[in-house]
């Protein structure tokens, strides 16, 4: 039985001043595009990285929320570019912060069970751009842009697309959030009792 997951209700629009104060205190003074994941093979922060170098990178900063994993490390391989912040071990309301200050999204994961940071950072109104892969495409279904998760040129170009369309992405926006609202701890508690009710032959609600 497959039964989707939900993000936790901390995950929310929060007022510009806590945004800011956050971002000061990781130094990132201009425009970003946030990617999680870190240095791990899966999550495929690579493609973004080699995505966003060049021409965006002129105009906005890359955070990457994540650190190194098993013998690989991003932060040591692009520690040349100033422009690329590497965050972790941050708390929960940095990272809403950090949601909330994005230009966009990008999950590029190869694979995931659910892909919770897709709806967290629906439920924070920033716009998604998620790899068509894995259950991605089934968790954001029309509220995020695709792309095919190895092709960084696919990727700047929709990069580029949403970045320079405020309509674009306001449109994202609110679709995210629309979206958000399919998931929640109280769908997947009943239908996890469900499932267990029909593999024990319960019939009867205790």
């Amino acid at each position: 039985a497959v039964i989707p997951l939900a993000c936790s209700d901390a995950m929310r629009v929060i007022e510009p001043q806590a945004v800011q104060a956050v971002l000061q205190k990781y130094n990132i003074t201009r425009p970003y595009v946030m990617t999680i994941g870190g240095s791990e093979y899966r999550k495929n922060v690579k493609t973004v990285i080699e995505a966003y170098l060049g021409e965006i990178e002129n105009d906005y900063d890359l955070v990457v929320v994540g650190g190194a994993w098993r013998k690989l490390d991003l932060h040591r391989d692009y520690a040349n570019c100033k422009s690329l912040k590497f965050v972790q071990g941050i708390s929960d309301e940095d990272l809403i912060a950090l949601y909330n200050g994005a230009e966009t999204f990008i999950f590029a994961s190869f694979y995931e069970g659910f892909g919770l940071p897709l709806l967290e950072a629906m439920r924070c109104g920033t716009p998604v751009i998620a790899a068509n892969a894995s259950c991605l495409p089934e968790v954001s279904g029309d509220a995020a842009k695709y792309f095919a998760p190895l092709n960084s040129d696919e990727l700047r170009n929709v990069l580029k697309e949403v970045l320079g369309n405020k309509e674009l992405q306001q449109d994202m926006v609110n679709k995210g959030f629309e979206r958000q609202k399919l998931y929640s701890w109280e769908k997947t508690v009943a239908a996890t009792y469900e499932v267990y009710k029909e593999v024990l032959g319960v019939k009867a609600h205790y």
